[in-house]
């Protein structure tokens, strides 16, 4: 974190690579030990150094657990140095692998789970709105006795839960004490032993979400609260349980930890910690489970705030019924690690590509179904029309100035400011205060009124209206005879400095010369 931070303060900026060694799982098979784990969380929090700060931004390279470091240093050296798409890098041998995420199909009729009825089934976090959901699931699917931890006792509201729960005949049992204390853990553990039925399963859903903090606002001591409950507890779970006969042990994960979260750089790496979690049990022989939540409805993880980005993202929230009825296929099934998420995956790839192309993402299919709010083809048509005939009811010279002003007015529709108060056009659209779903926005809005479909990078390809006006002009509106080309103008131009530079060079001498290439060289360097 220091260094990061610190990078962020200077003013050159290089390529930053986080590099771990075996802390990530490649193959699916038991040999595929996870010998680096602690390290995982780094995976996390790298993932949100590449949405806040794409210019930084290398990728993440997880070494081979198996070979010498000597063998894999000409390896990396030439990795980093040729690399220019892939960001998600594991090497193992001579091979290297790279990430992807992949669409599960799962059957339309999957086998029904069912639990013991004289087994207990533990759930850490138990009395937050995802731990109830979770235990009045277990309940239909023949869990008699559930125990449900927390740190501080059940509110009114949660207790009449509980009681309905109680009502079904299932025995539910309090046991309070913090999850990141291995004396807490093991005290609610000894009490299951001596006086409960055999601990059959586990859910870890505890955890926070913290306040959104960007990297460079982070500080050490929050990092720590958010990584403890997911990262210390998960490990004592797993620890104190290693030995039990357990049908399954699931980690509640975050989509947050799979491909980042601005603002969230604690929680994504507290994540990734479980889900590495759940890869080096697997390794050991355990049925173990990772489910990367996307945010629920009516309670969960997400804060408002968070729930209101994500929403502007393509990221809705689940509704608890459909998210709880996925633990059945989840834990049906023989994949450790499931995204369970209602995403619009046209309108979030847009956004998590917009500081460049992601092959991580590549495998997922872009569905057409159209969003809620698009308009038409219709409706877009008749706005191309609509700008062509303003454009054409003014002379060539007014035409510049009006596009000007028209682009001038969607910019300040997409800022949130009155139309009447145009921003300036040498002015950067960054410094203006547009963030990313903002370029996302402008560039829909700018693609309806030209008719094509503008690069998603625009505002990062061109930095104010002034060089937006310039390439709309001589990319789109001189091919429709609106404008006049400048070809002719450039090359006159461009005729005119050469001669006069070559002009510059016979009339110098050597000395003036050299001076001259040396001042260059200099602010090259510089």
């Amino acid at each position: 974190m220091h260094l990061l931070q610190t990078l962020l303060k200077t003013s050159s900026i290089p390529e930053l690579w986080l590099v771990t060694r075996g802390s990530q799982s490649v193959l699916s098979n038991k040999e595929n030990h996870i010998t680096g784990l602690a390290a995982s969380p780094l995976w996390g929090l790298g993932r949100v150094v590449s949405l806040e700060h794409p210019q930084l931004w290398g990728g993440l390279i997880d070494l081979d657990p198996q070979a010498p470091a000597a063998d894999e240093t000409e390896m990396l050296w030439e990795l980093l140095a040729n690399q220019q798409e892939e960001d998600h890098l594991a090497l193992r041998g001579e091979k290297i692998y790279v990430a992807r995420l992949v669409n599960k199909d799962t059957p339309e009729f999957s086998q029904p789970l069912s639990l013991s009825s004289d087994g207990s089934y533990l759930i850490t976090g138990g009395l937050g709105a995802l731990g109830l959901h979770t235990a009045q699931w277990l309940v239909k699917k023949g869990a008699k006795n559930i125990v449900l931890t927390g740190r501080r006792p059940p509110t009114e509201k949660v207790t009449e839960s509980i009681k309905q729960i109680e009502e079904t005949g299932c025995q539910v049992s309090v046991l309070l004490g913090d999850v990141s204390v291995e004396a807490d853990i093991a005290k609610i553990l000894e009490q299951i032993q001596t006086s409960m039925p055999t601990l059959k399963g586990i859910i870890h859903a505890a955890g926070v979400t913290g306040e959104i903090q960007l990297l460079q606002e982070l500080e050490l001591s929050k990092l720590e609260a958010i990584l403890r409950p997911k990262v210390v507890g998960g490990w004592l779970l797993h620890q104190l349980t290693q030995k039990l006969e357990l049908d399954f042990f699931v980690n509640f994960s975050s989509i947050a930890s799979v491909w980042g979260s601005k603002g969230q750089a604690h929680y994504a790496a507290a994540n990734h910690f479980l889900d590495g979690l759940t890869y080096y049990r697997r390794s050991l022989g355990t049925p173990s489970y990772s489910i990367n939540w996307g945010p629920w409805s009516g309670g969960g993880m997400a804060t408002g705030e968070a729930m209101n980005w994500l929403n502007q993202t393509g990221v809705k929230p689940l509704e608890s019924e459909k998210a709880i009825a996925a633990l059945n296929k989840v834990l049906v099934s023989n994949s450790p690690q499931t995204v369970v998420a209602d995403i619009n995956w046209r309108l979030f790839k847009e956004l998590y590509e917009l500081g460049g192309k992601r092959s991580f993402l590549e495998e997922i299919s872009v569905y057409s179904e159209a969003r809620d709010g698009e308009r038409t083809e219709e409706e877009d048509k008749g706005e191309q029309n609509s700008l062509r005939q303003r454009l054409e009811a003014v002379t060539e010279t007014q035409r510049r100035e009006l596009l000007r002003q028209i682009l001038q007015e969607e910019v300040a529709q997409v800022l949130g400011l009155s139309i009447t108060n145009r921003p300036n056009p040498e002015v950067g659209f960054f410094e203006m205060g547009m963030d990313s779903l903002m370029t996302v926005e402008l560039q829909k809005r700018l693609s309806k009124l030209l008719g094509v479909n503008l690069s998603s990078t625009l505002t990062f390809d061109l930095s104010n209206i002034e060089q937006l006006e310039k390439y709309i002009i001589d990319q789109h509106l001189v091919t429709v005879g609106l404008f006049e080309p400048e070809t002719d103008k450039d090359e006159q131009k461009g005729d005119f400095l050469e001669t006069n530079l070559l002009e510059e060079i016979e009339q110098s001498s050597d000395r003036e010369l050299e001076g001259s290439i040396d001042k260059i060289l200099e602010s090259i360097i510089n």
